[in-house]
């Protein structure tokens, strides 16, 4: 990573994690309210909310996380929707597991799987490549 003080690193990774928190309610109530509420599709409504849990929360991260004062604004975003793919892709692909291998699981219940194995990868891609 770099030579910062592990302070500064372990401060850095505790705003990720209270922003992911914030980002997973956004996720999760997204999903709760289109699955239960609406009767979507939980992979459809998975696909929706965490759209736009990864906007949410990059907006949140540039501010509060890793200050970040890049100009390029839009390229800075193309990082990390690009980090947050892989993340989510790792997510994603755990959340069907989960569903696909005991199918009365409620939807939650693999989302939280899905998030807690991304965390790490996603940490590590912002930190690393996205807010560089």
């Amino acid at each position: 990573m770099s030579s910062r003080p592990k302070s500064f690193e372990a401060g850095t990774f505790a705003r990720f994690c209270a922003v992911g928190g914030f980002g997973f309610a956004v996720d999760a109530g997204l999903l709760l309210v289109l699955n239960a509420g609406f009767g979507v599709d939980p992979i459809a409504a998975r696909l929706v909310s965490v759209t736009t849990a990864v906007t949410a929360t990059w907006i949140i991260h540039r501010n509060f996380t890793f200050r970040s004062n890049d100009p390029g604004r839009f390229a800075e975003w193309r990082r990390f929707a690009t980090v947050n793919l892989a993340g989510a892709a790792i997510n994603f692909a755990v959340y069907w597991c989960v569903l696909a291998l005991a199918p009365a699981t409620p939807p939650l219940v693999a989302l939280v799987a899905g998030s807690a194995v991304a965390l790490a990868a996603n940490y590590l891609g912002s930190r690393v490549y996205a807010f560089r």
